[in-house]
């Protein structure tokens, strides 16, 4: 895992490169040097120039980036995990004596690039962002290839500098913002690439993304996925993020999906491949001391075995962390905000252990978890809602889980999010999600993990984080704010201070006003739910 940060040339004949370009491109990489403190990386192309700050987790002392072919013709920048790289590499051919220059998983990227263009972005499997760009034997480029993974787990931003020479990209709106003028800025959209030729291309198209999804309009013929089948789905995500080369850790707040999730990489066959995870399996909660999550944690913890650690955090921490939360996330969005505080202290906490996460982020989307679900009766209606909001998840829960973990140089991986698992779940008949007066949310998903699970752990109900880990420091931290931190007369300014998406409340003026200062004009990179919030899009 790691930060990128990367400039191509406008104009492929010209350089952009000078006697300035590596301080530049140190400075810009180092802003993000929290995404990778293990390594810092500059290469000068003259027609394009990379940075690279690396967390190093698959082959830490042989993954130096950018990134070379032995050749001297591709290059790349890479961020992110490349699970199926062994079996893209097989494929190709790849002798890691004679083709290759590092045992990283990023590697495959310049090699499949090579073999198949554009097309290498649909047969990764993984977790990425990249900018790739190949040179002939003269140094003329021959190609540029931009591109970030199907599901939006990392980001890329892309922009044109103010003096129209560049095309820059960013693992973060940090690294750009103020190289570009922001109506020339955009973040690239999950299952996206981007050349010079082609401007943004969807590449990533599957049926549950279509209209024409049969499950949408069913007949007596369609066939619907299964329970089992979904099962060995999950397995095989959770199995495919246990490459690593460090140790790997459990986040764990005690509900159904990172229960699962833990219960899952205690299963000998999945165990096994955590080949550098030795001892006892770490997890880690957060929550105010005495709340629901931190208490269902450790009983969870308990009965898997788990060498289990808490973030016990208050009001009074929230507040301290605050602008650090709004610098970090890049939005101004309150709901995004408030839950991002509990995972700031998460992933701090379990930085201290480990490098790599697993957690179960992703259920809700795909599983129709949440409470708003329960005010709908229409199969239909419910298959719609959960392709909505699973397309938002790459601005919402991603964002969160990227960015608070980056933090503090911590990697997250999120089996749920799987596009195989995905594809799976989204092809379950939609009746079996309704919530009933007989079944609650996630009902099949529960009894699929029954035997694994503890019966209280099973049937525990849903709850929102910011309930989950403390029931009054919402409220403690909004009047905090209001009390504090936003005047009554600042207030009494915020439409013509902001006209658009204009603050309703101090606590939102608060966290606006500290975006403003630092992504000054970038307004347009954050999303604001439809009706304030998540549920009041949904089509019933």
């Amino acid at each position: 895992m790691c930060g990128i940060i990367a400039g191509i040339a406008v104009d492929a004949a010209k350089s952009i490169c000078n006697a300035e370009t590596e301080k530049r491109v140190t400075e810009l990489a180092t802003r993000m040097n929290h995404r990778g403190p293990d390594d810092i990386g500059v290469l000068q192309l003259g027609h394009s120039w990379f940075g690279h700050t690396r967390l190093s987790i698959v082959s830490p002392t042989h993954g130096h980036q950018p990134l070379s072919d032995k050749a001297g013709t591709c290059h790349a920048v890479v961020n992110g995990e490349i699970y199926n790289h062994l079996k893209l590499k097989e494929e190709l051919g790849l002798s890691p004596e004679k083709d290759l220059t590092t045992e990283s998983d990023s590697e495959i990227i310049l090699h499949g690039y090579k073999a198949w263009g554009v097309d290498v972005c649909d047969k990764l499997m993984g977790m990425f962002a990249f900018v790739v760009v190949t040179q002939d034997a003269d140094g003329k480029r021959t190609g540029v290839l931009a591109a970030r993974d199907k599901v939006g787990i990392k980001p890329l931003y892309m922009g044109k500098t103010r003096d129209g020479t560049e095309m820059v990209f960013s693992s973060e709106l940090k690294g750009i913002a103020d190289q570009c003028d922001p109506k020339d800025m955009f973040k690239v959209p999950a299952g996206h690439y981007w050349t010079p030729e082609t401007g943004l291309v969807k590449y990533y198209n599957p049926d549950w993304d279509s209209d024409e999804d049969e499950i949408l309009s069913p007949t007596p013929a369609t066939k619907y996925a299964t329970g089992e089948q979904c099962k060995k789905k999950l397995e095989e995500a959770v199995i495919a993020r246990c490459m690593a080369d460090v140790e790997v850790g459990l986040l764990l707040s005690g509900g159904l999906d990172s229960s699962i999730i833990g219960g899952l990489m205690l299963q000998h066959n999945v165990r096994k491949h955590l080949t550098a995870t030795k001892g006892k399996l770490k997890s880690f909660a957060v929550g105010q001391e005495g709340s629901p999550d931190i208490l269902a944690a450790r009983a969870v913890s308990k009965f898997l075995g788990t060498d289990h650690y808490e973030a016990i955090f208050t009001p009074d921490m929230a507040f301290d962390v605050l602008e650090k939360i709004v610098w970090h996330m890049e939005t101004y969005e309150p709901e995004l905000i408030r839950s991002c505080i509990p995972n700031y202290f998460l992933a701090k906490k379990a930085a201290e252990h480990v490098k790599v996460v697993i957690t179960g982020e992703g259920s809700d989307e795909i599983w129709s978890g949440y409470l708003y679900y329960s005010d709908c009766d229409d199969p239909i209606l419910l298959q719609r809602e959960n392709r909505r909001i699973l397309k938002a998840v790459q601005v919402a829960n991603l964002q969160r889980a990227d960015r608070m973990t980056m933090a503090h140089s911590l990697e997250a991986r999120v089996p749920f999010f799987d596009v195989d698992n995905i594809a799976t779940v989204m092809r379950v008949d939609p009746s079996d999600k309704l919530i009933t007066e007989d079944k609650c949310e996630k009902y099949m998903l529960r009894k699929l993990y029954e035997e694994i699970l503890p019966k209280e752990v099973v049937w525990r109900t849903k709850a929102m984080q910011c309930e989950g880990v403390g029931m009054t420091w919402v409220k403690v931290l909004q009047e905090h704010i209001s009390a504090n931190l936003v005047s009554d007369a600042d207030f009494a300014k915020a439409s013509e201070q902001f006209p658009h998406n204009t603050p309703k409340t101090k606590e939102e003026y608060y966290y606006r006003s500290i975006f403003e200062k630092h992504y000054p004009g970038c307004d347009k990179f954050v999303h604001v739910w439809e009706g304030g919030c998540r549920a009041a899009g949904a089509p019933w």
